[in-house]
């Protein structure tokens, strides 16, 4: 929820301000990062519910941030 209601005010800050292809960009790479920032952690630990909840957050900010403009 955190990365969600974040994502929403950082769209909103963008808005107008920043294209929307950037904003995609920018969501993929928040994404993209994350998924670079998990790999460690499976190979590191074993996996636990923690480890999802952690990231949770900075996934769905990438979301929020490219969801008002994909089609």
């Amino acid at each position: 929820m955190t990365g969600t209601v974040a994502g929403a005010l950082l769209t909103g800050r963008m808005a107008g301000r920043v294209e929307p292809l950037h904003r995609i960009r920018d969501g993929f790479l928040v994404k993209g990062r994350v998924l670079i920032a998990n790999l460690p952690l499976d190979v590191l630990f074993v996996p636990e519910a923690w480890q999802a909840i952690l990231l949770v957050a900075p996934c769905s900010l990438g979301w929020a941030t490219m969801a008002p403009v994909v089609p």
